[in-house]
């Protein structure tokens, strides 16, 4: 016996056959969240010497282990002169065994990356401490001639001892509101770390004492 669908079930087979699931947006992820956890300074003098600091933390149940920054200034000490150094910033995965270097994926994927320096011992895009010691400059752009921080000057103005905090932000340029834009560094400046989007990859908080 051949049997004949109703009207209705035709047009109910009908609409499930053309429907298809609908399309699932994966949530933005990091590459590099959890796994930044070390971050190198390296200051090179006009005359070559250079003078290096790191920041790790590992273990997020540990106090970081951080070195105390110590910069001579261009003086005999019976007066100041400047100093300019060159900082190249290292990021790393300190997890691995040997650690992975990190700096070159963030230097690639720059235009959704920004490194800041703030604390009251610089003064410079990101930071107008009344009292700094140090005159913060970018050195390096990205692809999009938009500042990045790996590479950078600093010019010791006086003498003097405070904080430098390094921030390694990622932004992911799916919306407004984490999207890089050349004015990134002067938010910060007016409004602090909090005004950025995205996600902080790492906060490190150096000791720094120029002498």
């Amino acid at each position: 016996m051949t049997r004949t669908l109703a009207p209705l079930a035709l047009l109910l087979a009908a609409g499930c056959a053309d429907t298809e699931p609908a399309e699932e947006t994966a949530p933005y992820v990091d590459p590099n969240e959890g796994l930044t956890t070390g971050l190198v300074l390296i200051f090179t003098a006009d005359n070559g010497d250079t003078y290096t600091f790191g920041w790790s933390a590992p273990d997020d149940d540990a106090e970081p282990e951080v070195d105390d920054i110590f910069l001579p200034d261009g003086s005999d000490h019976s007066h100041h002169d400047e100093a300019s150094y060159t900082l190249d910033v290292e990021i790393w995965n300190d997890l691995e065994e040997p650690p992975v270097p990190l700096h070159d994926d963030v230097s690639e994927q720059g235009t959704t990356y920004q490194v800041f320096f703030t604390g009251n011992a610089v003064e410079g895009p990101a930071s107008d401490a009344n009292r700094a010691f140090l005159a913060h400059d970018y050195a390096d752009v990205d692809a999009d001639g938009m500042p990045l921080g790996l590479q950078n000057t600093m010019t010791t103005t006086d003498w003097g001892s405070g904080k430098l905090i390094v921030t390694v932000q990622h932004l992911s340029g799916e919306s407004e509101e984490t999207e890089k834009t050349a004015d990134l560094a002067d938010q910060v400046a007016e409004s602090g770390l909090e005004a950025l989007g995205g996600v902080t990859d790492i906060m490190a908080t150096f000791r720094i004492e120029v002498e």
